[in-house]
């Protein structure tokens, strides 16, 4: 068994919606590659810990083969006790050095997330050279690793902790000790000057991390950021180019004086690192998750709104007022995730966003949503079929651009409108006797902390319906020392909780 120190100070679980292989087809389709669907692929991830990024992937793709590899052995055992619970059959965790690692075979997708900046520098070549000799013909890599110029503030604390936690030895007194010092500074001058104002954000920042976040990625010994020119550069021999951030909104262009936008529009356009990090140096990033394709593939940077037509959409909307006039052209204000907004007062957008926020979550086909749009709006001449088909792509695109939209590949499989017995998923039912961190149909963590919903998801199997799960409500309720609503509990409210986790993407058909 490999002895590490991931085995002694465990890093938390967790699933990373970025690199879900619906999301990394999707952007690939965007900018014009024809990559494996998300539905029938193969994944390989690199650094897995304890598999549950790709056990849950497996999970909902039960028709894609999903390999993970680790050098600590006690999360990979871990992970592999959890898949054979849910007697999955298509993920395989190996307790394997990445450079070791060989006649792997061909990956659509392959996965290094925390994991490049924080391996020596002949690791790092093997994963470049990994992703060379395995990656599909149109397969997508995705690396996440910590970025220049952002980073330099960060080294600095780095180096400060490090150094005052060098003589403790216990992992628990350098999390401590390491945050102590760092509010120490921050607090050592009143009024604080910039230096300690910089000081106090940093703390504000490990005092977010989880311990063994901080641990692992701040305290270890290797943390090396890389300018994003000094990345490609690493990429490059190995036939590799970029192809986009995985966080859609990483590729937006930003808000910038005339000035700044005018020597942007400046650039050679054919420059694509040149450009990338010429934007890093605006955004001080600190930070990428980026995606790599194979040199020979032939990309189109810039995003057609006929890329549309092929995808999946989905949007958390809701319309400003209570009752929206969808057919005429009034303006309408529709809201979306984290207070984001649109008016528009074209019927067919507004129809085609009311369409979007009464599925939500549930995804549907960009032609499904223009055939409903039409229909609503009585349009059926095929004369405006191609004109209506080209507005709403570009709305959408636009839409998807502002973040106000998703763009999908892949229809997951969950229910939001539950059955006569709900059947949550086995492996939320799993997990929540470990916490209440459960990992959604959707690939999100969402948590449940109150108790009804707890005990419902453990009873809805498939084997009860309303009446039954009531009933052992209550009695679960009875028996508890501390009794819970769940005993008083009716019939309207007991659904109600149900189809609240049904829209989170928890129960199945």
């Amino acid at each position: 068994m490999a002895d590490t120190i991931y085995n002694e100070v465990t890093y938390p679980s967790a699933v990373y919606a970025q690199t879900h292989p619906d999301r990394l087809a999707m952007m690939a389709l965007l900018f014009g590659m024809k990559p494996a669907s998300a539905g029938r692929c193969r994944v390989l991830e690199l650094g897995c810990g304890d598999g549950w990024n790709l056990i849950t992937m497996a999970y909902g793709l039960p028709e894609s083969e999903f390999v993970g590899i680790d050098l600590a052995s006690e999360p990979i055992a871990r992970g592999t006790a959890l898949a054979e619970k849910l007697a999955l059959r298509n993920v395989s965790l190996r307790e394997m050095d990445v450079a070791d690692a060989a006649d792997l075979g061909e990956f659509d997708y392959i996965i290094a997330h925390g994991l490049y900046s924080w391996v020596p520098g002949a690791v790092r070549e093997k994963i470049m050279e990994l992703c060379g000799r395995s990656l599909a013909a149109n397969g997508v890599a995705y690396l996440s690793y910590n970025a220049y110029p952002g980073n330099h503030m960060r080294d600095m604390v780095r180096g400060m902790m490090r150094y005052h936690t060098a003589h403790f030895t216990e992992p628990e007194q350098k999390i401590r000790q390491a945050r102590g010092l760092v509010k120490f500074i921050a607090e050592s001058k009143e009024p604080p000057e910039i230096y300690h104002q910089l000081m106090g954000q940093e703390f504000e920042r490990v005092s977010k991390y989880t311990d063994a976040g901080l641990f692992h990625d701040d305290l270890s010994s290797i943390n090396q950021p890389f300018y994003f020119h000094e990345f490609m550069a690493q990429a490059a021999p190995h036939g590799l180019q970029f192809l986009a951030e995985a966080d859609m909104s990483d590729n937006r262009p930003g808000q910038h004086p005339p000035q700044v936008q005018a020597v942007l529009a400046g650039l050679d356009p054919r420059d694509i690192v040149g450009r990338q990090q010429y934007l890093d140096f605006l955004r001080c990033r600190a930070f990428r998750q980026t995606l790599l394709c194979r040199s020979g593939v032939a990309l189109e940077r810039e995003v057609s709104p006929e890329r549309a037509y092929g995808m999946r959409m989905a949007g958390e909307i809701r319309a400003a007022s209570a009752t929206p006039d969808l057919r005429s052209p009034t303006a309408e204000i529709f809201y979306g995730p984290q207070k984001a907004e649109i008016e528009t007062d074209r019927p067919l957008v507004k129809t085609a966003f009311a369409k979007l926020g009464a599925l939500w979550p549930k995804c549907i086909h960009f032609r499904e949503l223009l055939a409903h749009s039409r229909a609503e709006l009585g349009r059926s001449g095929a004369n405006e079929a191609a004109e209506d088909a080209e507005n709403l792509a570009v709305a959408m695109t636009q839409a998807h651009g502002a973040l106000f939209i998703e763009f999908r590949t892949h229809q997951p499989q969950f229910v939001t409108e539950p059955g006569e017995k709900p059947r949550a998923s086995a492996l939320a039912r799993l997990q929540l006797a470990s916490g209440d961190r459960l990992t959604t149909m959707l690939h999100q963590i969402v948590r449940i902390q109150d108790p009804l919903g707890r005990e419902l998801l453990r009873l809805m199997d498939g084997t009860r319906d309303r009446s039954t799960l009531k009933a052992e409500l209550g009695l679960l309720a009875s028996a508890s020392e501390s009794r819970t609503a769940a005993e008083k509990v009716s019939l309207e409210e007991l659904d109600e909780n149900i189809r609240h986790l049904a829209r989170l993407g928890l129960l199945l058909e």
